[in-house]
């Protein structure tokens, strides 16, 4: 039926509105367009070209996304869990893989994207990262140290040595537990107040980190990074401060630029 009506209304054009329809869009699975090719409704030297849907095409990564889902449904992948369910490929995530694939394909931006994608799929790439491990506890011992050895600053090769030994100490003992042991060999005592002092650094620092890891710590980060990347967003396409404009509304306003006398 639906090869059918688009044969005729192919054919129909001319005679009801003076026109030839040279594209023909439809979805990929469709066999209308080849009926309608080989109808020739124009002749031989007019060829119609065919233009995927873009709402089709946006709808098979949801469509693909989903098959994934009933293929592994009840198998466990190799880090011992399902493929879907909290923190996983959730149905929202998959509504958002499709919006955004949708969006790129609108604005035209997909061939600038596909070297991206190519190269972050890239199969040693990804190798090297199946097993999902991560260098945070790394970076988390980096600021500790750039806490006591800033990098914009310069240090000496001793200075060096001595302050990623206390920031290691710290990092894997604490503070309270490292400094008192410490100063225990150098055969010096220690105070009440510095063992608070210590003590209430080492609290904060837990604090902090139990903060970081926890659900409403990451959902504030995203928020954050959302709010941050929505300014640069405002910034990079609001031209109200460009210098043309600027200059141009700043000396409009001037009336000793426009040659008028002020009082």
């Amino acid at each position: 039926m639906e090869a059918q009506g688009a044969v005729i209304l192919f054919r129909r054009s001319e005679e009801k509105h003076s026109l030839q329809y040279t594209t023909y869009v439809g979805d990929g699975d469709s066999s209308a367009y080849g009926n309608v090719v080989d109808s020739r409704p124009y002749g031989p030297n007019i060829i119609i070209a065919k233009e995927d849907c873009v709402g089709h095409i946006q709808g098979r990564m949801g469509k693909h996304l989903r098959r994934l889902v009933d293929q592994y449904k009840g198998k466990k992948l190799e880090d011992g869990k399902q493929l879907t369910g909290k923190g996983r490929l959730t149905n929202k995530l998959m509504n958002s893989f499709q919006t955004f694939y949708g969006v790129a394909i609108r604005n035209n931006k997909v061939q600038i994207l596909k070297p991206v994608f190519e190269k972050l799929s890239d199969e040693k790439l990804l190798t090297g990262a199946e097993k999902c491990l991560t260098q945070n506890q790394n970076e988390s011992l980096h600021h500790v140290i750039w806490s006591y050895l800033p990098k914009g600053e310069y240090h000496s090769a001793g200075e060096i040595q001595l302050g990623t030994a206390l920031a290691v100490g710290h990092f894997n003992s604490g503070m309270a537990n490292f400094n008192t042991k410490l100063f225990e060999k150098a055969n010096i005592s220690v105070g009440d107040n510095n063992k608070r002092l210590w003590t209430n650094i080492d609290s904060t620092r837990i604090r902090h980190s139990l903060y970081k890891t926890s659900e409403k710590g990451k959902k504030r980060r995203k928020q954050l990074k959302a709010m941050e990347a929505q300014h640069q967003d405002t910034l990079q396409y609001d031209d109200s401060y460009a210098k043309d404009k600027y200059y141009k509304s700043s000396t409009s306003d001037n009336p000793s630029e426009k040659g008028e006398e002020t009082t």
